[in-house]
């Protein structure tokens, strides 16, 4: 009995100290750009005794493990590299672009306490706009639509109308 409690109240202690140094942070970079997440870890924190992960959220609820304990696979080398120290867990994205603008979660991976997550946000610049009108033969005085349009831009291109140097609104 007292084994079990001292498990229990081990984990608890450990649960609960890595729990309170949680960091979150939003960050935007652009295309082609690498990028570096640092989480510092818990003062009482020991890579002899604590697993972390760094994971990538992916929006059908299957994260990606990138690399458990400062180590990863072979095949994510090239786009990813890890530090782990006693102080500090890093991971670094090379060549970032749109498919890497996500969540990323540094965690204990006994308990699955997050220590640090970072959003990404990946810009990338839109193909130039195409304008589109919606009637081939225009007479004077007919009403017209014009769509403007751009591809791949991240995040969506907003655009702004003018007429004749005048600013166009509408009502939405």
């Amino acid at each position: 009995m007292r084994n079990v409690f001292l498990f229990i109240s081990s984990y608890f202690f450990v649960h609960h100290s890595l729990a309170l140094s949680i960091h979150s942070e939003n960050i935007t970079v652009t295309k082609g750009e690498n990028v570096k997440f640092r989480c510092q870890l818990p003062l009482d924190f020991s890579s002899k005794d604590n697993i972390i992960q760094w994971k990538k959220s992916r929006s059908n609820d299957d994260n990606l493990i990138i690399s458990i304990n400062g180590k990863i696979p072979k095949i994510f080398e090239n786009s990813y590299q890890t530090d782990l120290t006693n102080q500090h867990s890093s991971l670094e994205l090379f060549h970032v672009n749109h498919n890497d603008s996500t969540t990323y979660i540094c965690q204990t991976f006994e308990t699955q306490t997050i220590l640090c997550q970072y959003n990404l946000v990946v810009l990338i610049m839109p193909e130039a706009p195409l304008l589109t009108i919606n009637k081939v033969d225009i007479e004077e005085y007919q009403a017209v639509t014009l769509t403007c349009s751009s591809l791949n831009g991240n995040p969506p291109p907003q655009y702004t109308w003018y007429r004749n140097g005048t600013l166009l609104t509408y009502d939405s």
